[in-house]
């Protein structure tokens, strides 16, 4: 994304000093934050486009991995509706999680951004920490899927062979 929560500092002092002169030159922040935040949105609907290739060779991955009758009960599509929740979904993560980082960026200080310092933001204290916890969030979120994804596949194969017997 192009917000300043880029891990090298290179990207990040640009778009600080970026942001500093929109601010400086009269933008409000509200104005900047909804730009940030546009951005975000476009690159996860985006993302929610690039995804739907994707959806379709894994359902049709998994269509040519069943026994042949049950393709014939089960259809192997996507539905309007899911491409619609797909999409809302998309453009909600992109608000979610392009705020947080669009407000933060907007807080710089002025003054020292525009003299080619470092410029330190003010509540530097509590990035650190939120960005923490959202990691944490992350690695416990992707662990509870993969334990899910295993018991689905168990329960799957169990039900096969049931059905096979």
């Amino acid at each position: 994304m192009s917000e300043c929560r880029q891990p090298y500092p290179g990207p990040r002092a640009a778009r600080r000093d970026e942001i500093s002169v929109r601010l400086s030159m009269g933008a409000s922040r509200a104005q900047v934050v909804a730009q940030l935040l546009t951005e975000s949105c476009l690159l996860a609907l985006f993302a929610g486009t690039a995804a739907i290739p994707v959806a379709q060779w894994t359902l049709n991955l998994i269509a040519s991995m069943i026994p042949a009758y049950l393709t014939e009960i089960i259809q192997f599509s996507l539905s309007m509706r899911v491409l619609l929740f797909g999409a809302a979904l998309a453009l909600g993560a992109g608000l979610f999680f392009g705020l947080f980082p669009a407000l933060h960026c907007t807080r710089s200080d002025l003054a020292s951004s525009l003299k080619g310092q470092a410029g330190r933001l003010t509540g530097a204290g509590l990035a650190p920490r939120f960005r923490t916890c959202l990691l944490t969030a992350q690695i416990a979120l992707s662990l509870a899927l993969l334990v899910a994804a295993g018991l689905l596949r168990r329960a799957y194969s169990i039900s096969i062979a049931l059905i096979l017997v």
